[in-house]
Order: structure tokens, then sequence, then C-alpha cells
């Protein structure tokens, strides 16, 4: 890994079942609320590892990587808003991030838009 990708050793990395897929996430365990970060395409969640350098004390910054992209498993199908939505409600419940903050970024922000659609009560804000 090179420094740029280098995890600080206090975050929490691993992977979820959510949806029916496997997902990799990490996760910086702050003291805060959560913050979870979802990317564009071709990216993966470390693209954001600066963002949450900087926010990991003052939030629980989670990143993952979406289905398709990084460590996540890619199933032959189903790539939709719906899926990644679902995919990341999943993330939440299995994580148990309650009234989290969802940030997302080009297809990250079609996912989260989508995912506040289906439970908008569930975020505490979307950015």
């Amino acid at each position: 890994m090179s420094e740029q990708t280098q995890l600080p050793q206090h975050w929490e990395r691993g992977f979820v079942e959510a949806n029916g897929i496997e997902l990799h996430y990490c996760r910086t365990g702050g003291s805060g609320p959560p913050f979870v970060v979802s990317h564009g395409f071709t990216d993966d969640g470390y693209c954001r590892l600066d963002l949450a350098r900087e926010l990991g004390d003052d939030f629980d910054v989670v990143l993952y990587d979406a289905r398709g992209h990084g460590r996540s498993d890619a199933p032959d199908a189903e790539y939709g808003a719906p899926e990644r939505a679902a995919d990341l409600l999943g993330l939440l419940d299995v994580l148990a991030l309650d009234d989290p903050i969802l940030f997302g970024h080009s297809m990250g922000a079609d996912t989260v838009t989508a995912a506040a659609a289906r439970q908008p009560d569930r975020p505490r804000a979307v950015v």
C-alpha cells in the first residue's frame, strides 16, 4: 500500500454482507456522528482518504467500495441506483449506523439520493 493509501492503524476495515453481496469498507471510529462517503464511477472508497483523515476525529467516517468497485463484489448484473441504494442501506444496517450524514460524489450522489428517497427519515443529512 502506498503512503497515500495507508490507513491509520486504529481505523477499522473489513467486509459486510449487504443486499446479497460483500462490500468492503473502512471506518475511522471518530467520536461524532456517522459520515458515510459514497464515491463516483471508476473510483473506490479510498479515493476520499484525505477527507476521512480530515474529518476522522470529529465524525465516524465510513468509506466503502460500491458494487463492482475496489474490493467489493462485482455481480454480473444490476448496477443501477436502486441496487446501489439497497447496498448502502444494507451497509448502514450491518454497521448499525444511526442518523448518518450521507455524502456522495457523481455516481455516489445518485446512490445517496436514491437511498434517502427510499428511506427519507434515515439520514441526518445528504451532501
